[in-house]
């Protein structure tokens, strides 16, 4: 299968997607927040990330910017969730997609 890692604290809203990306033949590793997946991430090396900006604090974009620079390269889809889009804009910035 097909690793993909979610990011998302709110667990309904994970379970939901897990078993959507799961049906389209995904493996689906989840984590509540970018900091504590990062180690599991350069473990796992997913084709993908699904990220969840809860805040958009800079801390939160500081890790968003190590997970874009990490080693192995793959495409990081950013949901603001309800921030404004200034937030998606500024992952956009760091290298998200």
């Amino acid at each position: 299968m097909v690793s993909l890692f979610l990011i998302e604290n709110d667990l309904d809203f994970a379970v939901c997607l897990t078993r959507i990306f799961e049906a389209e033949g995904f493996d689906v590793r989840w984590s509540e927040t970018i900091e504590k997946a990062i180690p599991d991430i350069e473990e796992s090396s997913p084709v993908a990330a699904v990220v969840d900006l809860h805040d958009g604090t800079s801390q939160e974009l500081s890790h968003l910017s190590r997970l874009t620079d990490l080693e192995d390269k793959f495409p990081i889809l950013v949901t603001a969730h309800y921030q404004t889009p200034d937030i998606a804009c500024k992952a956009l910035g760091i290298g998200a997609t």
